[in-house]
């Protein structure tokens, strides 16, 4: 997934910055740090985002989609992690990331099915995995790794 992303610059649009592109088509970064509100203003933004929103053939964000990235960082939100990074790709689907404690962990969401992730340690070991959203004993040990180690 970030591999993926870092050789093709199309696939992920940072959505807080999506906005400012709308206005202005200047280069914008990649990732963009984003809080609760910011992300909600957002949410509304892409949700009416049409078929090649990004000139590449880009799928919209699905309510779906939406969904499920809220209720992921909702059962996360209690714990002491910085906000995520979030960016959204192409086929519509959401990255999260988090640069934290000298690791790195990126959950890939889409609207159905499992979600993907790759962390990276402090020695940068790269792990790849997939996981149930509904089934919190198969992403707590992610959370907790990215908490604390």
């Amino acid at each position: 997934m970030a591999s993926e992303r870092s050789q093709n610059p199309r696939s992920a649009i940072p959505i807080e910055r999506f906005a400012a592109r709308q206005i202005a088509s200047s280069d914008y970064p990649r990732r963009a740090r984003i809080g609760a509100l910011a992300r909600q203003r957002t949410w509304d933004l892409l949700s009416r985002l049409p078929q090649g929103w990004d000139s590449y053939g880009g799928t919209p964000l699905l309510h779906a989609t939406r969904l499920r990235v809220d209720r992921f960082l909702g059962f996360i939100q209690h714990r002491d992690l910085p906000d995520p990074e979030i960016a959204i790709g192409s086929s519509g689907d959401v990255n999260v990331e988090w640069r934290f404690n000298g690791r790195e962990l990126e959950v890939g969401i889409r609207h159905v099915g499992e979600l993907e992730f790759v962390k990276v340690d402090e020695r940068g070991a790269v792990s790849e995995g997939r996981f149930n959203d509904d089934v919190p004993e198969e992403w707590t040990p992610l959370i907790d790794w990215l908490s604390h180690g």
